[in-house]
C-alpha cells in the first residue's frame, strides 16, 4: 500500500504526517483485511517495509501486535552521517504543499545509489517514480525506529545482508536444552521451532 501522502494515497497537509500516523493507518488496513470489510478476508498478514516504510512497519508491529510476520528491507539500526547527508542535501520542497519534500531533479544517484554502479536506465526510472515525504515522518522514524527500543525486540529472526556471495553453510541452531536466546528462558526439553531460531 502507498503511505499516506505518497503514490495513490490521499495527500493531507504534510504537517499532519508522522511515522506513527502512518503506522496507525496500516493498523486500520490490517484490521479491514482481517475482517474482510474492504474485500476478501485474510487469516495471515505479513508486513513488508522498505526504507521509511520499514520504520512504519516496525512501529505498527511493535505497537499493535497484529501482523503474523514482518519483513524489513533497506533499513538500518545505525545512522551514518556520510550516508544520510547526501540524502538530506538532495531534498527540496514539493508543490502544491511545500511541507512535503522530494529529491531535486538529477539527485537520485547521489542520494540513494552512490557508491554503487551508475546505470542511467535505473536512475531514469527512479527519477520518474520518486515520491514525497513529510518531515514529521523522517523525524518520527529516526526517533521511534532507531533510538527507542521498538526495533530491538528479541524475536526469532533471520538476517540477510546484500553480500556478493550467498552464504553456503547450513543454518545452525542458537539454543539447545539450555538458554534460549529467542524466548530468554531456560529450556529443558528438545529444541523446538518456538524456542530455537536459525541464523
Amino acid at each position: 500500500m502507498d503511505r499516506i501522502g505518497s503514490g495513490r494515497s490521499s495527500k493531507p497537509l504534510s504537517a499532519l504526517l508522522s511515522a506513527s500516523t502512518q503506522a496507525n493507518a496500516v493498523h486500520h488496513a490490517i484490521q479491514a483485511m482481517r475482517t474482510g470489510t474492504s474485500g476478501p478476508g485474510f487469516d495471515k498478514i505479513v508486513l513488508v517495509g522498505h526504507s521509511l516504510g520499514s520504520a512504519t512497519t516496525i512501529i505498527e508491529a511493535a505497537t499493535f501486535h497484529d501482523a503474523d510476520g514482518v519483513v524489513i528491507t533497506g533499513f538500518t539500526h545505525r545512522i551514518a552521517p556520510l550516508t544520510v547527508e547526501p540524502t538530506l542535501a538532495a531534498l527540496t520542497p514539493a508543490l502544491p504543499d511545500p511541507g512535503y519534500l522530494t529529491t531535486a531533479a538529477g539527485m537520485r544517484y547521489a542520494a540513494f545509489h552512490r557508491p554503487g554502479p551508475y546505470d542511467q536506465q535505473v536512475i531514469d526510472v527512479d527519477e520518474a517514480t520518486k515520491d514525497l515525504i513529510a518531515p514529521g515522518e523522517m523525524v518520527d522514524a529516526v526517533v521511534i525506529g532507531l533510538v527507542l527500543p521498538y526495533s530491538r525486540q528479541r524475536l526469532p529472526a533471520r538476517k540477510a545482508c546484500g553480500r556478493a556471495r550467498p552464504r553456503t553453510t547450513r543454518p545452525r541452531r542458537t539454543c539447545a536444552r539450555s538458554w534460549c536466546r529467542a524466548t530468554g528462558t531456560r529450556s529443558t526439553s528438545r529444541p523446538t521451532r518456538r524456542c530455537c531460531t536459525t541464523r
